[in-house]
């Protein structure tokens, strides 16, 4: 299975294409952004060349997969490359890390509210 496609990487987090337009669904919701797609939509842009998504569609896909989209082979314009990698960050948010690490933080601290 190709994990560096939107279809291998949809098929490796367990979605049907229908399935995945469910999680994009709730993943803009989570996000605050107006974006959808549909299965029509999915199917073209797993396709071979696909046409490179809609700036809000482009944030749901980057946070749902976790991986920018020019790194999945879509052709994306400079100024709409990922911010993370246009700020050099090579490695991203490791969001298991930072959720271990934030768990990891004793609960018994003095003071607060």
């Amino acid at each position: 299975m190709d994990t560096r496609t939107l279809a291998g990487l949809r098929r490796a987090a367990g979605h049907t294409q229908e399935s995945f337009v469910g999680a994009f669904a709730a993943m803009a919701v989570q996000l605050g952004v107006q974006a959808v797609v549909s299965v029509r939509q999915l199917r073209r842009c797993e396709a071979p060349d696909p046409p490179l998504p809609h700036p809000g569609q482009q944030q749901v896909l980057e946070a749902l997969l976790g991986v920018p989209l020019e790194e999945l082979g879509f052709d994306v314009p400079a100024e709409r490359r990922s911010a993370r990698r246009a700020n050099g960050d090579q490695g991203g948010v490791e969001r298991r890390r930072f959720v271990v690490d934030v768990g990891a933080v004793p609960a018994g601290r003095s003071g607060g509210r």
